[in-house]
């Protein structure tokens, strides 16, 4: 058997078994496969606490991939919850999109509590108006330094989620913005996405928004010691295969 075929042997054995971790937790959401319109009840996503009103709208004005993304304004609040996360090493990504002419601000938050027993983990606050974007832990304490609000782009956002550990890592454009612990007071799991604009930091009535979110996904991260034991059952089946052969 060739080398090729050895590493793809290990590769397809590695890939089956962190789906099989992952199980029905993990998601991955481009927003693609809706109706045009608002997303509460599709695909898991509604309005904040179940409130119809609040979702955003699935939207063809802008898209990463595909030809739809999700788009928010003022009066939106909307929310991806999860179940049974709580444990664990966990990646949280998105990409975020402000066009240059949205005023106001918006949050990227997540949550270790929702609907009952709301409590925050991570609260990423990008500010349209000063171009600066800051991570603040549930407590409302600013982590690190805000870095340069970027626009007319998308822009990768990436939370890298220890439960085991209880601390997280929050990443803009590929830039580390803080770690801080994953909560204080609150629950080891990960309950929740929430998407919410704020008001206008000028101070004003300005539009906020809009802002649009694609690419949307959660996915667990095997441990190294669960890798060794992937590469070790792919070179087990390998073995055999030889014997036979």
């Amino acid at each position: 058997m060739k080398l090729k075929s050895l590493q793809g042997l290990i590769t397809a054995t590695a890939l089956c078994a962190s789906v099989s971790l992952a199980g029905a937790q993990s998601m991955f959401d481009n927003f693609d496969s809706y109706t045009l319109g608002s997303i509460h009840g599709q695909g898991g996503w509604e309005g904040w606490t179940g409130i119809a009103g609040a979702a955003g709208i699935v939207s063809t004005d802008q898209a990463s991939s595909g030809a739809q993304s999700l788009r928010l304004v003022a009066g939106h609040d909307t929310v991806r919850p999860f179940s049974g996360v709580t444990s664990g090493l966990w990646t949280l990504s998105l990409q975020q999109y402000i066009p240059s002419i949205s005023s106001g601000s918006t949050w990227v938050i997540l949550m270790n509590g929702y609907p009952v027993n709301l409590n925050w983990s991570v609260q990423v606050l990008a500010d349209f108006d000063n171009n600066l974007i800051g991570v603040f832990d549930g407590g409302g304490t600013l982590q690190g330094t805000p870095l340069a609000l970027l626009k007319d782009q998308w822009v990768d956002m990436r939370f890298e989620i220890n439960l085991d550990a209880n601390s997280v890592s929050s990443f803009y454009n590929n830039t580390l913005l803080g770690t801080h612990a994953w909560q204080s007071g609150g629950f080891n799991e990960l309950a929740a996405l929430d998407l919410y604009p704020d008001e206008d930091t000028a101070g004003g009535t300005a539009q906020v928004g809009p802002v649009f979110y694609d690419n949307v996904q959660l996915a667990l991260v095997p441990e190294p010691s669960t890798l060794g034991l992937l590469l070790l059952g792919g070179l087990a089946v390998l073995y055999r295969f030889r014997k036979r052969a």
